[in-house]
């Protein structure tokens, strides 16, 4: 990288892949912690598993780019909640294929 048009391409690849893994952390959290709260519940499993410490609304700014990554993402635990309806609503009926 010794070229300014170089520099700008390598940042641009980068940008894309940190734009990506801010989408797929976002959507790890939501599963994870739904899936968590679904086991702590009682009348599902009861077990007290081990879990993020509190739920977060959006991806914390310090790691948001203002060109890959501007948005935050709100509305992460009303997700969590509304994934957690679902999965109490279906618990025990067998998935369908």
């Amino acid at each position: 990288m010794s070229t300014l048009q170089e520099i700008s391409r390598h940042r641009e690849a980068a940008g894309v892949r940190y734009r990506a893994a801010i989408a797929e952390l976002r959507t790890a959290y939501i599963d994870l912690a739904t899936l968590d709260a679904a086991m702590n519940n009682a009348n599902i499993g009861g077990h007290r598993n081990q879990s993020f410490n509190g739920l977060i609304d959006a991806i914390p700014g310090e790691i948001l780019h203002p060109v890959f990554a501007p948005e935050n993402g709100t509305g992460i635990s009303a997700q969590v909640r509304s994934g957690l309806e679902t999965i109490i609503a279906n618990f025990g009926t067998p998935e369908q294929e």
